[in-house]
C-alpha cells in the first residue's frame, strides 16, 4: 500500500508539472499573437498645436448711471419730489433717442436718519434720505456726452461714472475662437504633412 501511494503522489507531480508547462506554451503563444497584432496596427501619432484669435472691437454702448438723494422729515414728499426729478432726467433721456428698454431703476432706498438726544441718552428719528438710483444704456455714443450734461439742470444731484462697453460681447469671442481653430488646423495640417500623415 504505501509504494501504490508514493506511485500515485509521483504521478500527481508529473501530471502538474506537464499542466505547467502547457500554460507556458499556451501563454508564450498568446503573447506572440498579440505582439503580432500589434505591430499589424498603425502606430498612434499626436501632433499638438495651440493658435489664437484676435477681434479688434470699438465699444458701441456707453453706461451711465445717476441718482437723486434727497433728506427731509416727511418720507411721502420726498418720494414725490425724487419722482419728479427722475422722471424729468428720463424724459429728458428719451428726448435724446435713449429707449424705455435701455432706461432701468437700479435703486431705491429709504433710511432713517438717527440724531443722539443727551438728555434722553438715546436715539431718535430726526429724518429720513431717499435714494432713487437709475440706470441708463446709451447706443448712440455721440449723445452721451450731451446727456451727461443735461442731468445736473434737472435735478440729479449723483452722477456715476460713464463706462464703454460692447453690447454683445459673445458674438465677438465666437469669432476669435473661430479664427484660431482655424489657425490651429492650418498648423496641424502643415505639420502632418511635414511628417508624412494625415489628419482625420
Amino acid at each position: 500500500m504505501p509504494a501504490k501511494s508514493e506511485q500515485a503522489k509521483n504521478w500527481f507531480w508529473v501530471l502538474l508539472d506537464a499542466a505547467l508547462v502547457i500554460a507556458v506554451v499556451l501563454g508564450l503563444f498568446s503573447a506572440k499573437a498579440l505582439w503580432r497584432y500589434s505591430k499589424s496596427l498603425y502606430p498612434a501619432r499626436v501632433i499638438n498645436v495651440s493658435a489664437e484669435g484676435k477681434v479688434v472691437v470699438a465699444p458701441d454702448v456707453a453706461n451711465l448711471s445717476f441718482s437723486v438723494v434727497s433728506q427731509g422729515k416727511d418720507p411721502e414728499k420726498l418720494q414725490n419730489d425724487n419722482n419728479a426729478k427722475i422722471n424729468k432726467a428720463i424724459d429728458f433721456i428719451k428726448s435724446e433717442g435713449v429707449e424705455a428698454k435701455d432706461i432701468k431703476t437700479a435703486d431705491y432706498n429709504l433710511s432713517p436718519n438717527y440724531r443722539y438726544d443727551e438728555k434722553t441718552r438715546s436715539n431718535y428719528i430726526d429724518g429720513y434720505t431717499l435714494t432713487q438710483t437709475v440706470f441708463v444704456k446709451i447706443r448712440d455714443l455721440e449723445k452721451s456726452g450731451k446727456i451727461l450734461g443735461g442731468l445736473p439742470s434737472r435735478g440729479i444731484n449723483q452722477i456715476g461714472s460713464l463706462s464703454f462697453a460692447i453690447d454683445d460681447p459673445d458674438r465677438f469671442l465666437n469669432e476669435a475662437r473661430k479664427e484660431a481653430f482655424e489657425k490651429a488646423r492650418a498648423k496641424a495640417d502643415e505639420m502632418a504633412s511635414q511628417n508624412g500623415v494625415k489628419i482625420r
